[in-house]
């Protein structure tokens, strides 16, 4: 189904619009003003032949959005890095070509199926190809002449280092390969709501901690043993009446 054309937001008093946060004279920026979107909507009109279901994503949406997941992040290092020693005639021993893209697409499905153990998996195995990548080139890094080939190369190996050392919480982390200086947006409202329900949630946490340890400990309940002649559940220790005289006999 075709995207829906959005009608106009209204302005709310207690939340800051995105353009009142962003810096207008940004290169991106500029560039976002002088395309013309309406092109990307009348060529991909036709992509959408159904009238039914829900409707698609918006044409601007798809056009610019790639989210910057740690998997992606480290295939794209990865297929940089492989490309510049190509062209600077460093020979690797082992690119990972074949195994890098399908192993990054799988990650991205254990993440939609909350298969989190297996997408932990995969994200060390990207991170490892990453890292055997970035080493092989490093020790050869010699063997490339001075020019600005080697200064792409070095640029690039330093932030693959940046990227393979960086940490969920750390604070500059680098979200783009291409735009290293690109940083995460945050409203103050919403840190501070979330603020709200993380101390909201330690109180309750509290409260419940208390009273368990306030209110007395529930009696034990009877030792059962169950007879395998009868089927019957027993709530004492003793066996049942046939079980004793056959033990007996």
């Amino acid at each position: 189904m075709k995207p829906r054309i959005p009608p106009p937001e209204q302005d709310d008093l207690l939340r800051a619009r995105l353009v009142e946060m962003i810096d207008r004279r940004h290169e991106l920026v500029k560039l976002a003003d002088l395309i013309d979107w309406e092109v990307f909507e009348r060529e991909w009109a036709g992509l959408f032949p159904s009238s039914s279901g829900r409707p698609g994503t918006p044409t601007r949406l798809v056009a610019n959005i790639a989210h910057p997941t740690d998997a992606r992040l480290y295939e794209i290092a990865r297929r940089k890095l492989v490309g510049l020693a190509r062209e600077a005639g460093i020979g690797l021993r082992q690119n990972d070509n074949r195994l890098g893209p399908r192993l990054c697409g799988q990650d991205g499905r254990y993440a939609h199926a909350r298969q989190l153990k297996r997408m932990r998996k995969a994200l060390r195995r990207l991170k490892g190809y990453t890292g055997r990548v970035l080493r092989d080139i490093e020790r050869q890094m010699d063997k490339v002449a001075e020019g600005p080939l080697k200064s792409r190369l070095q640029e690039l190996v330093a932030l693959a280092n940046r990227l393979l050392a960086q940490k969920p919480k750390d604070r500059r982390k680098l979200y783009s390969l291409h735009e290293s200086a690109v940083d995460c947006i945050r409203c103050p409202a919403v840190d501070a709501r979330h603020r709200r329900e993380g101390q909201k949630a330690r109180r309750t946490n509290a409260t419940r901690s208390a009273r368990r340890s306030a209110s007395p400990p529930p009696p034990k309940a009877a030792s059962s043993s169950a007879c395998g002649h009868c089927r019957a559940t027993l709530m004492t220790a003793t066996p049942c009446t046939r079980r004793w005289r056959r033990w007996k006999s």
